[in-house]
């Protein structure tokens, strides 16, 4: 498979049929389907191009020429049914500039000849942004430099979130929701959806499948995964999204991590945990929860949805929506505390003590306890 494409004219093609030429710039980054170039004239937007095959009948090759013209049909039925242009890109209040938020395909890039190669896209600074993951824990915001306050945590789930509700609104499920697909702006707790290419696209009647999801936040109806994927929707989308959002809020932990409790015997992979619903959640919890994790100090509210997401059946899970409208509640409480959430700022770490107790605090050592070493001098 080639993808010698730098400095090739290619033709833009919109939705609506119209048409421009451009030059593919240098490239930016390179993935398993294809590669991401510049955009030669205009520096706002960069040009996803898939490996094509070699010239030769092989059948390598006549796979991916069959791969091509799926994701032809499947790139025409993402610019006919696009979210609205503020849901792409848009300027939140307090915001320096507009960002994107959804990195939707904006043409369809074809060569000379007419054959399909890829597809055009918003540029997303990624300067300014990092993975998720890299807000799980104290330590990996300290290593990538990023906002220390626990807040902002809030502030990137409930956004996070708001952009999934809105995916599933209009039809479309993004499947694939891990934390690397999530690029979260380094300050103002906004993020941005990338690998777009790969969600379910509705398409009137029917549902174009994803090409991908990742077992540790696959729900259980759909593990073990493989051909399950093509069946995959919002149902999918509310389990992977409680997966992440817990994560966060639990300094990384997995809600299927931790050990068997007495008399229990479970699998060590998450995927059959996930598999067989054994979480570290609920009345009935088959794993004691993982060292560590900030689960227990969280409101009652929020981790009556948490079981919710993994316990209940698949159509009772919390929607985005429902996620976003709770986050709202919490980042509400931190201003103004009520019953439901007694929130307060600590005033010894300032991390966020929900009503339970700071956990930060609360997993520092005893300044009376006796070190094991001692220092000379």
């Amino acid at each position: 498979m080639t993808s010698t494409f730098a400095g090739k004219h290619v033709t833009l093609s919109s939705a609506g049929g119209a048409t421009r030429s451009t030059v593919v710039g240098q490239p930016i980054a390179k993935g398993g389907e294809g590669e991401i170039f510049a955009d030669a004239s205009r520096q706002d937007h960069v040009l996803k191009l898939y490996f094509q095959p070699g010239p030769a009948r092989s059948p390598a090759n006549d796979a991916q020429r069959a791969v091509l013209v799926d994701k032809q049909a499947k790139i025409a039925a993402m610019l006919a049914n696009a979210p609205e242009a503020r849901a792409q890109v848009s300027k939140p209040r307090g915001a320096e500039a507009p960002i994107v938020q959804i990195a939707w395909p904006q043409e369809m890039v074809l060569a000379p000849d007419g054959s399909f190669l890829g597809f055009s896209m918003r540029r997303v600074d990624i300067a300014a942004t990092t993975p998720l993951f890299s807000w799980r824990s104290a330590l990996s915001r300290k290593q990538e430099g990023l906002d220390p306050r626990d807040d902002v945590r809030l502030y990137l789930l409930r956004n996070l979130a708001a952009l999934v509700a809105y995916v599933n609104k209009v039809g479309h499920a993004v499947v694939d929701l891990k934390d690397v697909n999530v690029l979260a702006y380094r300050s103002g707790g906004h993020v941005a959806l990338i690998d777009c290419d790969g969600f379910a696209i509705r398409d009137g009647a029917r549902m174009i499948p994803a090409t991908a999801a990742t077992p540790n936040l696959t729900a259980p109806e759909f593990q073990p995964g493989g051909d399950l994927v093509a069946h995959m929707d919002e149902e999918q989308d509310r389990f992977a999204l409680a997966v992440m959002i817990f994560e966060i809020l639990s300094a990384g932990r997995h809600p299927a991590g931790g050990k068997a409790r007495p008399g229990r015997t479970v699998p060590d992979g998450t995927a059959q945990r996930i598999q067989q619903r054994l979480f570290h959640l609920g009345p009935d919890a088959a794993l004691d929860p993982p060292n560590g994790t900030l689960a227990p100090y969280l409101p009652d509210a929020t981790l009556a949805l948490f079981e919710r997401a993994f316990l209940a059946a698949p159509t009772d899970r919390p929607t985005a929506a429902a996620w976003r409208d709770h986050l709202d509640a919490l980042i509400a409480g931190l201003k103004t505390p009520t019953a439901d959430f007694p929130m307060r700022r600590c005033p010894t770490c300032q991390g966020i003590d929900y009503g339970k107790g700071c956990p930060k605090c609360a997993k520092q050592p005893q300044e009376e306890e006796e070190p094991l070493q001692r220092t000379f001098g």
